[in-house]
């Protein structure tokens, strides 16, 4: 049986960029991205990567995996390809 998902990620998934905008998450990527390349990480796979907000940051310098429980919010995700251009 699989996880059960709260409705913040997979009913309300649409509104998660209105909850969680990705401008919040500049100041937190750019700390790991500086962790990252202090120890020459060129790949990073994130595990519970919801709406992509701190990958869309982080994909300028390594790449990126994301992977979530929620495939409301995977789709999300992907459906918003100016993000990952």
């Amino acid at each position: 049986m699989g996880a059960k998902i709260p409705k913040l990620y997979s009913q309300l998934a649409d509104w998660w960029q209105l909850i969680s905008p990705t401008s919040d998450y500049e100041e937190e990527a750019d700390f790991f991205r500086s962790l990252f390349a202090q120890a020459s990480v060129k790949s990073i796979l994130e595990l519970g990567a919801g709406g992509g907000n701190l990958a869309w940051y982080l994909k300028k310098h390594f790449v990126m995996t994301l992977t979530d429980l929620s495939p409301d919010m995977l789709v999300r995700l992907h459906s918003r390809p100016e993000r990952w251009n």
